[in-house]
């Protein structure tokens, strides 16, 4: 696919590479479960830590578990053992002994092939998790748990309570505090100095929600307020301060920014008055290519999938039905530019200095067509249109100077795929073949990307791509990439004994050896540099120190 500048005829796509063989894994309606067809995708954004505006960043965040995921057990081997007569000499009772030997030793070797066998285990034999700490917490979703510098922080309801504790990684205690929540479900959130503690469904005011935030250091209360989580969507970090957007009734949408150490309003501005979807965000951060080169950081997705990114310091906020936008500066809320904006908030990022989204139905009535805006000024940059039938799930950044589309095709099954876009010409740089489209989902470290098929906070059969699209390590069936960060993946499989974890290098295709985690899938990781906290299927909580992969 070529792109075409905003007077030119579009150029014809490219012909569709060879397919690269890709094995979806398909999640059922619970959270946790084992492969079934595809269900509708629940996306819910957790808060990053950034550093302050006028500062050089230092991220520094943890998420704790959503909602627990459960699978069922795995299929056994469907062929039968062979039978045979009773024997009449004793090398006919060695044969049959022998073929059963044989397909047992089949049925095992089929068994590890399918269970994390092949490419995605390159690096088993490495340095192993070494486990420094585990304690039992409360068994159901009021318990939860982060990483931070340092140390683990633990939180339980107990007696109509919430009790967090810090610890060091040998599980020495740091402090313990207990707060006035009951909730129904229990997040975290380490964002620099400060632990935010979202409280989910209270059982003792309403089911109302609750943003509470304590000091990291010795875990002190500073503030707590109402905090409907479905209304409140985080966009991105700037110090100790949150952007957000609030998505509260017909009119009083608004995007604000809040300072997280007092709870106070720095600014807000209101949004359009209508209704708008919960996974459809019409506010979003200008991102950068690294970690380290913007001003504040973007949140990951599920607490514990991040991206190579950071924050600008420009917000755009969108009015979908009306086909406009400004462009806020993300420290004042003052506008810098504005102007028509014709694109769909189901499928946009901000990246590399221009909006890239699928263009609004009145934009582009016969086609879908992908449109990259200035944010200098919001005008078309550059545009391609797809050929009829092709349409655009999703866009991501997916590498330097690169944005990715998942593409399906309703004539033909076999001709999903996504697709690399350079950002500056809109020229097609690289495509790969799937199976299904409607779940595609990426997420990058520095040297490459996670790629695969996420209906909740797990990818899943995922590969490791390289910036130029090839396949580094093959997905395998019952494998999970549960957390990303840096040029670190969390990898969740299964095998006889039960479900292991190991970590994978996206640099150098190192992996550590797989610790146990019981016969249950996680239910969370949370990782930090060398530091990695496991809320295992029994709500037992794990503190690994992570071995050098590298």
């Amino acid at each position: 696919m070529t792109a075409t500048s905003p007077d030119s005829a579009p150029s014809p796509p490219v012909p569709p590479v060879s397919p690269v063989t890709y094995t979806p894994y398909l999640t059922t309606t619970s959270s946790d479960s084992a492969p079934s067809p595809p269900a509708p995708p629940v996306t819910y954004t957790p808060y990053l830590t950034t550093t302050s505006p006028d500062s050089a960043p230092s991220p520094n965040l943890e998420q704790s578990a959503p909602p627990p995921r459960q699978r069922t057990p795995l299929p056994s081997y469907p062929g039968p053992l062979p039978t045979a007569d009773p024997p009449r000499r004793r090398w006919v009772a060695f044969s049959v002994a022998s073929s059963i030997l044989m397909v047992i030793v089949i049925t095992i070797v089929v068994a590890v092939n399918q269970f994390g066998g092949g490419d995605a285990t390159k690096g088993e034999t490495g340095e192993p998790l070494v486990l420094a700490y585990t304690q039992q917490l409360s068994a159901d979703d009021t318990s939860a748990v982060a990483a931070a510098e340092g140390k683990a922080i633990l939180a339980e309801v107990v007696d109509g309570s919430t009790v967090v504790s810090a610890v060091t990684p040998e599980g020495e205690t740091l402090w313990t505090q207990t707060y006035e929540l009951e909730p129904n479900e229990l997040y975290l959130t380490v964002v620099e100095d400060l632990l935010i503690i979202d409280a989910y469904d209270l059982v003792t005011d309403d089911d109302e929600d609750i943003r509470a935030v304590a000091a990291l250091d010795d875990g002190a209360l500073l503030w707590q307020k109402p905090w409907t989580l479905n209304e409140h969507n985080d966009v991105a970090y700037y110090g100790t301060d949150v952007v957000f957007e609030r998505r509260d009734g017909f009119e009083d949408n608004a995007v604000a920014r809040v300072d997280l150490a007092t709870g106070e309003e720095v600014w807000s501005k209101p949004g359009p008055d209508d209704v708008f979807i919960l996974d459809e965000p019409r506010v979003r951060a200008e991102t950068v290519w690294g970690v380290e080169e913007g001003t504040g950081a973007i949140p990951p997705d599920f607490y514990s999938l991040y991206d190579n990114l950071a924050a600008g310091d420009r917000i755009v906020d969108l009015d979908p039905h009306e086909g406009t936008a400004v462009v806020r500066d993300a420290a004042t809320g003052d506008g810098i530019t504005d102007g028509e904006l014709p694109i769909d908030d189901e499928a946009w990022t901000v990246y590399d200095d221009l909006v890239v989204a699928r263009a609004s139905d009145e934009a582009s009535p016969d086609r879908d067509t992908l449109v990259a805006h200035a944010l200098s000024d919001l005008g078309k940059a550059w545009e391609v249109p797809l050929d009829p039938g092709f349409g655009i799930e999703h866009v991501k950044p997916c590498g330097p100077d690169l944005v990715c589309a998942a593409l399906g095709d309703s004539s033909a099954d076999d001709q999903h795929k996504t697709v690399a876009f350079d950002t500056e010409t809109g020229d097609q740089v690289w495509e790969l073949p799937v199976d299904w489209y409607l779940h595609d989902q990426w997420y990058t470290g520095p040297s490459g990307l996670v790629f695969g098929d996420q209906v909740f906070d797990t990818v899943d059969s995922f590969q490791n791509l390289d910036f130029e699209g090839d396949v580094i390590v093959e997905g395998q069936r019952f494998s999970s990439a549960m957390a990303v960060r840096d040029n670190r993946v969390v990898i969740e499989d299964r095998d006889s004994g039960g479900r292991n974890i190991s970590i994978l290098d996206l640099g150098t295709d190192g992996r550590s050896a797989p610790a146990g985690t019981g016969g249950h899938a996680p239910r969370h990781v949370s990782l930090l540099g060398e530091l990695m906290v496991v809320l295992t299927g029994d709500w037992k909580a794990q503190v690994y120190i992570v071995p050098d992969i590298t």
